[in-house]
């Protein structure tokens, strides 16, 4: 029997992640993200990180609250888009199953032959824009100005 599966990757995306826990685990796992063993790649050898998948103070001592930590994390903008994201999606682990959706996602067994998952719940919410962001150049010659200033600084 041919068992086939789709899978979907994502290029050229951005996520930030935050998790609560045992603050040491957490500075260890924090010190495996910035010395790795092995290369690192996302989803596929092929996807590797064009940055470094850890932020310098990524250590948050209020690092129970993970909701707060990612609302009050500075946006980052991606450098290939002038087009400012009007809200970023946030998608929270709730232990209420009403609150939120059912996700059949967390790993039980990797057997092939009996792959199995279980459920957890989560819940969508959505961060508004700051309005600390630099603002779109209005028109085509700001554009070229802002470039023209871009190669002159480099």
């Amino acid at each position: 029997m041919i068992r086939s599966s789709r899978l979907a990757y994502l290029a050229d995306a951005e996520f930030l992640v935050a998790l609560a826990g045992d603050p040491a685990l957490l500075l260890l796992l924090q010190h495996s993200l910035q010395s790795p063993v092995w290369p690192q790649f996302l989803g596929r050898k092929s996807f590797v990180p064009g940055k470094p998948v850890w932020l310098p103070d990524g250590l948050h001592s209020d690092a129970d609250n993970v909701e707060s930590v990612l609302r009050a994390e500075p946006w980052q903008r991606p450098e290939r888009h002038w087009e400012p994201t009007k809200r970023l999606r946030l998608v929270l682990e709730t232990d209420a199953p009403f609150a939120g959706e059912a996700r059949q996602d967390v790993p039980l067994s990797f057997d092939i032959q009996d792959r199995r998952f279980a459920v957890r719940h989560v819940r969508t919410d959505w961060i508004e824009n700051p309005s600390t962001l630099p603002e779109q150049p209005s028109d085509s010659v700001s554009d070229l100005a802002h470039q023209s200033n871009l190669q002159e600084n480099s």
